[in-house]
């Protein structure tokens, strides 16, 4: 989502893209900005673009492969 947020995305076209609702897209948001210490959109964005916040791709939690 903050990689969307960077590339120029706005929060509707990401809602869109997961099939998730815009709440919820806002309810991420949220989540980012406590943990970044950041308040708005355009801070987040620029955290995330000079480099100081580290995100990696989500990674699959639950492996199937181990419950068997």
């Amino acid at each position: 989502m903050a990689r969307a947020l960077a590339g120029g995305r706005r929060t509707d076209e990401i809602a869109k893209e997961l099939a998730i609702s815009a709440t919820t897209v806002a309810f991420h948001l949220r989540n980012l900005f406590g943990k970044t210490g950041t308040h708005r959109q355009a801070d987040l964005v620029a955290l995330i673009l000079t480099g100081l916040a580290s995100i990696s791709p989500a990674k699959n939690t639950f492996d199937r492969t181990a419950a068997q």
